[in-house]
């Protein structure tokens, strides 16, 4: 269990800048939070993302009218626990420009297909370079595309002189040149390299 939690958190954190210690933050809380809830751990939502997780919003007061024998002491210390876990995810993703970047195309993808990534988000490189004006390549149903994550875009854009692309095994950061060389044949190795070189952009 845990190491299927740890191997989720790694995932999420891919792109992230020092993220050793969430990791295993999550990894624990994760184990705990599942031994504490025995056969309720059925119905826990326990993403790494900590909007997605069970203990955060109406999530929570809802598993309460549900199961209200959890409302003890141990699960109080597990909330406080989840929150000091948001509070270092939010330390990361503040650090993480490109992790950053995902989760904005992330949300963008969603509104626009209802999916975690559509090639349609690969697109808007082209459409920031040109200004950012008129309408994007996305059907932003949502309306997550405000201005500041715009800005944002465009600036992470503009400093690494790069983007995100979806493969089967993950996402990528590639710079413009890397993505020319990316060989159509067998790209996973020259893609993992990259990532193995990348540099970091902490504090862009």
């Amino acid at each position: 269990m845990e190491n299927t939690a740890f191997a989720r958190a790694a995932n999420h954190f891919a792109l992230a800048e020092r993220p050793d210690d969430a990791i295993s933050l999550y990894s624990h809380l994760f184990h705990e939070t599942m031994t504490s809830a025995g056969e309720l751990g059925r119905e826990l939502r326990l993403s790494p993302w900590p909007q997605s997780s069970v203990f955060f919003f109406s999530d929570y007061n809802s598993l309460l009218i549900r199961h209200p024998e959890i409302e003890n002491a141990n699960f109080n210390l597990l909330i406080g626990k989840w929150w000091r876990y948001a509070l270092l995810h939010q330390k990361i993703l503040d650090r993480s420009p490109l992790m950053e970047l995902e989760h904005y195309l992330s949300q963008i993808s969603e509104s626009h297909a209802s999916t975690s990534w559509s090639d349609h988000v690969e697109k808007l490189p082209e459409w920031i370079d040109e200004g950012a004006k008129g309408f994007p390549p996305i059907d932003d149903r949502d309306g997550v595309m405000t201005k500041r994550i715009i800005d944002r875009m465009t600036h992470i854009r503009a400093t690494t002189k790069g983007w995100l692309y979806g493969y089967i095994w993950g996402n990528y950061f590639l710079t413009d040149a890397q993505l020319r060389e990316v060989p159509s044949d067998e790209p996973f190795a020259y893609l993992e390299a990259t990532r193995t070189a990348r540099p970091s952009f902490e504090g862009l």
